[in-house]
This record gives structure tokens, C-alpha cells and sequence, in this order.
């Protein structure tokens, strides 16, 4: 019995290379400074990147100032659907990826999303 064999077959091609790879997907983050604390941009970007499956946060649009103390960010983030003990979906991993930023503290709303997501690599 050869494992890998099995697998592969088990899992089709087609599915096996949408977990694994990396992908990218945009949108406008809305966020608080908080001024008694110094919590900015910065410490929130920090947050996402530590989450699971993100790979890189790469701000497009920097800190525009649209009220008292909010502002707004254009964000691209990279993730990876799968990691290891873990088999996800790309759309199930941006799913997960999008409710762990809003409990973030400090961001307001997230806005502007992409519908879809890219295959980087």
C-alpha cells in the first residue's frame, strides 16, 4: 500500500494544490488611535501578521484620516490556506483570517473587501 498514492487520489489534484500555495486578497481597514495606550497602525499590523495562515500585511494606503482619531488603511494580505495539522479551503481560510482582524483592538470596520482572492504562488 503506498500512502502517499492513496492520498493524493483521495484528495483529487485539483483540491490538493487550492490548500496548498499562497494567496492574496484587499481591503480597507478602519481603525481607532488610541492615544492613552500609543496603540496605532503599527501594533494592529503587528496582530495580523501573528495570526495563523498570514503570511505577509503590505499597507497600499497609510493612515488617511477621515474623523477624530479614526483612520483608514488599504491593506493586501497574503495567507496560506493550509498549515500543517491544519486542511482548509482558501475561501474557509479568508473566512477565518477576516473575523480574527475585526476582534483585533482598535479596528472599527473592515470595508471595501475583494469578492474573490489571487493565487500568488
Amino acid at each position: 500500500m503506498n500512502f502517499n498514492k492513496d492520498w493524493k487520489s483521495y484528495l483529487g489534484e485539483e483540491e490538493r494544490s487550492r490548500q496548498r500555495g499562497v494567496y492574496r486578497f484587499y481591503m480597507m481597514l478602519g481603525y481607532q488611535l488610541d492615544s492613552d495606550s500609543g496603540r496605532g497602525l503599527d501594533d494592529i499590523l503587528a496582530e495580523m501578521r501573528a495570526l495563523p495562515s498570514v503570511t505577509i500585511v503590505t499597507v497600499a494606503t497609510r493612515n488617511r484620516k477621515i474623523g477624530e482619531n479614526n483612520y483608514v488603511a488599504g491593506l493586501a494580505i497574503k495567507f496560506v490556506p493550509s498549515f500543517p495539522g491544519v486542511l482548509r479551503s482558501p475561501e474557509d481560510a479568508k473566512t477565518k483570517t477576516i473575523a480574527d482582524i475585526r476582534k483585533i483592538k482598535g479596528v472599527t470596520r473592515i470595508f471595501k473587501l475583494s469578492a474573490g482572492f489571487e493565487r500568488v504562488e
